[in-house]
């Protein structure tokens, strides 16, 4: 074990309410809001010394995370690690040994580049963290990181199917992203699916925000059920009688957490590539990824109908090991710190 590291993670999720570790437990927080809470909450049980502020209005400890509001961030300890979600200017006031940028969402040079945000970055040097291949082609190389690493998100132990299913699951096509994310284009190639497949279901999972949207662009559907949001846990169980995700991409997907999920269930995946979802399925192995929206519907209605064909895809998915727990990415981290305040 390496020696405890004193880290924050501190995030101004300005379009999101403030969130703690219980924010996971009931459900509906975000990709982002999630890998930070289950990173932060895993240091924290491997011994380090774990803070994490956002725009939560009280502190709370909660699996050993100190919870913090913003505004306290002045008063933290001098830290090892400085971890900045999203932003460079977060750092700012933070006495720190090493810095680091951990990306979540695309990062437009147009961005980097704007006045404050260039300046912080000079004056921090953070260490880029990147989510996928593609995401740290789009962070541009002139930019003067101290160096860039790619780490992959961790998942819940509860989305890991530990072993395969005997028998084919029903004809269930599953939906768990942002109804933004393609959830129109699924909609609109599930007429298609459905034709070819008439027992098949469309379930679509989304926050309650969300839901009125999700209905709108689903409008018209047969065999199409909006559902509510749900715990990590209840959705760890729907993906496990789901066959299929549906899921097309998005240019701004810089990792695609439901996609991982998805795998580890045992669920191929269908998509269109956009973003890293290239890199979330390997074609005709653990999924397809079609070229258009007649390849979409038709490699979905294989998988929905073909039996023997998905049993030896859904073996495929829970056999590749580029997914693991958080534990496994803690020590990934662990690895970067120690390396950051070697000096390297």
């Amino acid at each position: 074990m390496p020696p405890p590291y004193k880290v924050a993670f501190l995030q101004d999720n300005h379009n999101h309410p403030g969130y703690t570790g219980a924010s996971l437990r009931k459900g509906g927080v975000g990709g982002t809001e999630s890998s930070v809470i289950q990173l932060a909450e895993v240091l924290a049980a491997r011994g380090h010394e774990v803070y994490a502020l956002n725009r939560i209005e009280k502190a709370a400890i909660e699996n050993g995370v100190r919870w913090l509001p913003l505004a306290h961030k002045q008063k933290l300890p001098a830290l090892d690690i400085a971890i900045g979600v999203n932003s460079t200017r977060i750092l700012d006031g933070l006495a720190k040994r090493r810095a680091i940028a951990w990306f979540h969402n695309p990062p437009s040079l147009r961005q980097q580049l704007k006045r404050r945000n260039f300046y912080a970055l000079l004056r921090h040097r953070p260490h880029a963290v990147l989510l996928s291949d593609y995401q740290s082609r789009l962070l541009h190389r002139f930019l003067p990181y101290r160096g860039r690493s790619v780490l992959y998100h961790g998942l819940g132990d509860a989305f890991f199917l530990k072993e395969a299913e005997k028998s084919p699951r029903k004809p269930r096509a599953i939906f768990t992203s942002q109804p933004s994310r393609g959830l129109d284009f699924v909609a609109s190639c599930w007429r298609q699916i459905a034709g070819s497949v008439p027992s098949a279901e469309l379930h679509v999972f989304c926050p309650q925000s969300w839901q009125a949207e999700a209905a709108r662009r689903c409008a018209g559907g047969s065999n199409i059920v909006i559902r509510g949001s749900v715990s990590r846990d209840e959705l760890a169980a729907e993906l496990r009688s789901a066959r299929a995700m549906l899921i097309p991409g998005v240019k701004d997907e810089t990792f695609c957490l439901a996609a991982a999920e998805a795998t580890a269930s045992g669920v191929p995946i269908v998509t269109l590539g956009e973003g890293a979802l290239g890199e979330r399925v390997k074609h005709g192995e653990t999924g397809y990824i079609a070229a258009t929206s007649e390849q979409f519907s038709q490699f979905a209605a294989l998988l929905l109908r073909d039996d023997a064909l998905w049993m030896k895809q859904h073996r495929a998915c829970l056999a590749d090991d580029s997914l693991t727990g958080w534990g496994k990415r803690a020590e990934q981290w662990e690895r970067l710190f120690a390396r950051l305040l070697a000096g390297h």
